[in-house]
């Protein structure tokens, strides 16, 4: 809501409604929020349902909200539907309105007196009857400006392009809701603390989000995603096909380490930048091809120019020589271990090699 709402307004929580927004004019949305993760709250014989638009109807008569100055709003975190909901909810004329209630008249009509069995009134029922008995025009009113929004797919899942199409570039987009969460979090809590109701003005908040945005350091980010393996991991990878090209060219130990944690690393983070959208998967297949090239070119220009060195010192160059170099990812700088460790992925699969012959040599060691 805070996204959304234009500027000079407020947001708040649990002052009229679960989710307020009121805007400068006085204009105001009641959002009452639902999970409806177990049960749907939207069905015909939802208590939940009957008792919100029952309290929005007291809520008017006490003069807390105008009909025609608010939106009646109730949100459900999982997509849901219901007959009478949609139909209120779709009514956005007087006349709508009032078909709408007479459907709900019916769906709650009581049986004839001369009915054989006497049906107990539900509790969604009695909350039915109570929004039936308030006022006719306040409660068509209060009906075209009720709406039903549920979750496409979920809440968190759809703030993400919500953030992204507000503010930034996708890759900074978790971050952003990250801090935004924590920060509402403790300014709701403070204000609670103090006694003071609990209200957000879109401007504070457009504030500390823009504030926040310069220091989204896109590699900081990245680096995050993969923290450091255990030593059960880097012990698991020794016998990986990229550890014996290292092995074959006589690199030392501490390098052959520093390689699986490269290794380690770039592959969590390859799999959780696809797995965000943040990077497209053409974009690996076109950075594999650039390494690949660079590797190719590099090999043969250090067979030229270094004629007098061993195959394993031709190829422990050329394995510095791909350490060092930097390759952007769809356009991205990435941190300093993606580049290495993506060159080890090329190596494990035997795409390239770091001795001379090293096809040769991988299988005269598998042998």
């Amino acid at each position: 809501m805070l996204l959304d709402a234009p500027a000079d307004s407020c947001v708040t929580l649990e002052v009229f409604e679960d989710v307020g927004l009121e805007t400068e004019d006085g204009h105001k949305t009641a959002s009452q929020v639902k999970t409806g993760l177990v049960k749907n709250p939207l069905a015909d014989g939802s208590p939940e349902l009957w008792k919100t638009l029952a309290n929005w109807c007291d809520s008017v008569e006490r003069g807390e909200l105008d009909p025609a100055k608010t939106i009646f709003e109730i949100y459900v975190a999982k997509f849901r539907k219901g007959k009478l909901a949609t139909l209120l909810s779709e009514a956005k004329s007087a006349e709508a309105a009032r078909t709408a209630l007479a459907e709900v008249g019916k769906s709650f009509a009581k049986k004839p007196s001369g009915s054989r069995s006497v049906v107990k009134e539900t509790e969604a029922a009695a909350y039915a009857n109570r929004v039936l008995r308030f006022d006719a025009i306040a409660l068509e009113m209060l009906v075209q400006n009720f709406r039903v929004t549920t979750a496409r797919r979920n809440p968190l899942a759809d703030l993400r392009p919500a953030v992204a199409a507000k503010w930034i570039r996708p890759e900074s987009v978790e971050l952003v809701i990250q801090h935004a969460h924590g920060w509402i979090k403790e300014r709701l809590d403070g204000l609670l603390l103090e006694q003071k109701p609990a209200i957000i003005t879109v401007n504070e908040f457009n504030r500390e989000i823009l504030s926040f945005l310069p220091r989204c350091d896109f590699r900081t980010m990245v680096t995050s995603m993969a923290g450091l393996p255990s030593s059960e991991q880097v012990e698991a990878e020794k016998t990986k096909t990229y550890v014996r090209q290292l092995e074959i060219v006589d690199l030392d130990d501490d390098a052959i380490l520093q390689s699986i944690n490269e290794y380690l690393r770039a592959a969590v983070t390859r799999t959780k930048l696809a797995e965000q959208g943040i990077v497209h998967e053409d974009s690996f297949d076109d950075y594999q091809e650039a390494l690949t090239s660079f590797w190719r070119n590099k090999k043969r220009q250090n067979a030229l120019t270094h004629t007098g060195h061993k195959p394993e010192g031709l190829g422990q160059l050329l394995f510095s020589d791909c350490c060092l170099h930097k390759e952007k990812l769809q356009g991205l700088e990435m941190p300093a271990y993606f580049t290495p460790g993506s060159f080890h992925t090329l190596a494990d699969d035997e795409a390239i090699g770091w001795h001379p012959d090293y096809l040769t040599k991988l299988r005269g060691a598998s042998a």
